[in-house]
């Protein structure tokens, strides 16, 4: 028997919220043990972006990025390797903590890791990264894909 709510029924977006929130808590746990995230390959030195997500994006030396979605930032990360100040946000506090621990491990200039924003807080960017579809001007876009949490 399943507590989801029927086709008909209505869900209580905090509820929704909660329970999303929850999930992605869940998988940083299971993504930082994960042979396919190799966390520990990358606090050895590696940089885990694609090709093409470098050569989109190009020289980031000095660059301001918000990274929407940063999971538990090990993109940010490797970007700030490459030089850019990076500002990581995510709807998890468990991938903000994990993201924050690494930085300082790897003794990198931790990037400004969040999971909230102040109301009416103003900052601007010279690109943004996001795991989501979109057609925002200046918006660089990493597609984020099922196999992670296959992997796990």
């Amino acid at each position: 028997m399943t507590d989801r709510p029927g086709p008909d029924e209505r869900v209580d977006p905090a509820d929704a919220v909660r329970a999303n929130n929850e999930l992605w808590d869940e998988w940083t746990r299971i993504h930082e043990a994960s042979a396919f995230y190799d966390l520990e390959g990358f606090k050895r030195g590696g940089i885990r972006l694609s090709d093409y997500e470098r050569d989109e994006i190009g020289d980031v030396t000095g660059l301001s990025l918000l990274h929407l979605q940063c999971h538990f930032g090990i993109d940010s990360l490797s970007w700030a390797r490459l030089g850019a100040n990076v500002t990581g946000a995510d709807f998890s506090q468990a991938g903000i903590d994990l993201a924050t621990r690494t930085a300082a491990e790897i003794a990198l200039i931790p990037p400004h890791l969040s999971s909230t924003f102040a109301p009416g807080e103003s900052v601007s960017y010279d690109c943004s990264l996001a795991n989501v579809t979109s057609d925002f001007t200046n918006t660089a876009v990493a597609t984020g894909t099922d196999e992670a949490h296959d992997a796990a």
